[in-house]
């Protein structure tokens, strides 16, 4: 089966009910691939999808039961490297 990791802003956009991303999300949660996780990526998307100008428009109880099925179904890794420099600061895990 194919394995994939998926980018938290294809997560938070699939959250905000994108047309492109929920198809995404659909294929995963019928057994279409399998997606790959780490530690660092489930905490950067509860900490996005908590951002005031996300929090309101995003139904808290779809991103918590997202993270749990990240946690329950997604193959857990623990990322080795963290690439020294990204374009978005913002992308390096604290």
């Amino acid at each position: 089966m194919l394995r994939i990791v998926i980018d938290t802003n294809i997560w938070i956009r699939a959250l905000l009910g994108g047309k492109v991303t929920l198809p995404v999300l659909r294929a995963w949660q019928t057994g279409k691939f399998q997606v790959v996780v780490s530690q660092p990526l489930l905490d950067e998307l509860d900490k996005v999808w908590q951002r005031p100008r996300l929090k309101n428009r995003i139904n808290a109880e779809h991103a918590v039961i997202l993270l749990e099925q990240l946690n329950w179904r997604g193959i857990m890794v623990e990322p080795t490297t963290i690439p020294p420099r990204c374009r978005d600061p913002k992308d390096h895990p604290d």
